[in-house]
């Protein structure tokens, strides 16, 4: 058996078809080419709006406490690397004007 490229074993796992290209068995390997189904994709805008509503109501959105606390820790945390890199900014340019003995 020869080894296959993973994306198409995935494929023909998923689509579960294959359709043989070319070659017979005395010839060497047999290449194979996924068909996928036509019918399983949906083509016209309104499916397509049907199965998007349809997935965001499966989402869990958070509540009004959990977005409040993130976003607070979002400022918090901008807060403190703001400090930390203003004050490594500091330390470095005290070093750089005592070595160069820049005044």
């Amino acid at each position: 058996r020869t080894i296959e490229p993973a994306w198409r074993l995935i494929l023909q796992t998923r689509v579960g078809r294959r359709e043989r290209l070319s070659g017979n068995r005395q010839s060497g390997p047999t290449l194979y080419q996924t068909r996928v189904d036509t019918e399983t994709m949906a083509f016209s805008p309104f499916k397509f709006l049907q199965e998007v509503r349809s997935e965001t109501s499966k989402v869990v959105w958070p509540t009004r406490r959990e977005t409040m606390i993130t976003t607070i820790m979002v400022f918090v945390l901008v807060a403190v690397a703001s400090i930390f890199f203003f004050v490594t900014d500091q330390v470095i340019r005290l070093l750089i004007t005592f070595i160069l003995g820049i005044r």
